[in-house]
């Protein structure tokens, strides 16, 4: 196997004064999945199993409670 080389090519951000660029972006991609299986879970006892998104809570969450109790 040939030598392998590392080179770097840094190029500082023009979008803030220190050059930096941000990072960790990828880990919060699974807090929407995570969210909405919670809300669905919380639900479920009423029967209800899909809900479109967003999850607004005075829309789309209350109105499900409540057609799922027949008040709607």
């Amino acid at each position: 196997m040939p030598e392998m080389q590392l080179h770097d090519r840094s190029i500082p951000s023009p979008g803030n004064p220190l050059g930096v660029k941000g990072d960790g972006g990828a880990g919060t991609t699974g807090a929407v999945p995570a969210t909405a299986n919670a809300v669905i879970d919380a639900l479920r006892v009423l029967g209800i199993n899909t809900l479109d998104f967003p999850y607004t809570p005075p829309i789309r969450i209350w109105h499900a409670i409540r057609a799922a109790k027949g008040k709607d």
